[in-house]
């Protein structure tokens, strides 16, 4: 009977933040820095075909507010595992996010290292939805070397995406910091992993966890506007980035890195661990323009 493996989850979340600090000058309700999330929350979870199959769905019921500015939303994720073979599993998901901008994105009002840092009391919240396909499959090396393979594919799209950006925000300094809306934005790639560990000799063991990313984060519309003011100025995506392009699979995002890989070998000698990190990221495609107008300002 299909019933027995049905499991249903659900129950009710509120998370309270009181802030207090001279650099939340930015809001306007002076000492009112409270942020309240409350969250009501509800999942199904069956299995099939002799457990071979795992279904789950969700929906989850979001209520932000920070001093008078709240929003009610509910988002929704489900997802499929199947056991292709003994040690091989395939899944599958989608979900909806929803993030509200933070006190500081909205309020901090300070200057770093002569920088001024501006309020945003404009900022919209986020939302998004995510796709994922993964496969993972279990293996054995010799007699005493078992290990783990993940490959996943992902595809996440947002709306009203947040980023924190240089420009011309300030009358105190030529370069100022402020969390902006840049508008559409897209992200996809492939996330792979391996995890084995096994023993060497009688006191020696060896884990070893190596993993590779690869992503292209970019805004569907370069031209979008995510600035403007009385004095004329405008702020695109385009204009404010060191790589220029009307194409927007080329519009990568800033300080994003496409390819990470990383590395961690531990050697287990009795009661003595030696191991190695390796982290390596992809050259830095797109930079805030205003950084290479400081460095040439006749550029």
């Amino acid at each position: 009977m299909w019933l027995k493996d049905l499991s249903l989850t659900g129950g009710i979340m509120l998370n309270q933040v009181f802030a207090n600090s001279e650099i939340f000058a930015g809001n306007v309700n002076k000492g009112d820095n409270r942020q309240t999330n409350l969250a009501a929350y509800a999942q199904i979870e069956n299995k099939f075909f002799k457990q071979r199959l795992s279904a789950v769905a969700g929906v989850r019921l979001e209520h932000f507010r920070i001093g008078d500015i709240q929003e009610t939303k509910p988002v929704f994720r489900g997802g499929l595992s199947f056991k292709l073979a003994e040690q091989t599993f395939l899944r599958g998901s989608v979900g909806q996010g929803f993030r509200f901008p933070t006190i500081a994105e909205r309020f901090v009002e300070t200057v770093v290292s002569g920088a001024p840092i501006v309020p945003s009391l404009d900022l919209k919240p986020e939302t998004s939805i995510s796709y994922e396909l993964g496969v993972k499959q279990g293996f054995r090396l010799g007699k005493s070397f078992n290990g783990l393979v993940d490959v996943a594919a992902y595809w996440q799209d947002y709306d009203n995406y947040i980023e924190f950006t240089a420009g011309p925000f300030s009358t105190l300094a030529p370069l100022a910091f402020t969390s902006l809306n840049i508008g559409p934005v897209r992200m996809y790639g492939i996330d792979a992993s391996i995890a084995t560990s096994g023993k060497l000799s009688k006191n020696l063991t060896l884990n070893v966890l190596a993993g590779y990313n690869y992503s292209n984060p970019f805004t569907l519309d370069p031209n979008y506007l995510i600035y403007s003011n009385a004095s004329g100025v405008a702020i695109t995506y385009n204009n404010s980035s060191s790589v220029v392009t009307e194409d927007p699979n080329e519009t990568v995002l800033k300080y994003r890195f496409r390819h990470t890989a990383k590395l961690d070998a531990e050697v287990l000698i009795k009661k003595w661990n030696i191991g190695v990190s390796y982290r390596y990221n992809s050259f830095m495609q797109n930079i805030d323009l205003a950084f290479l107008l400081l460095d040439d300002p006749l550029s």
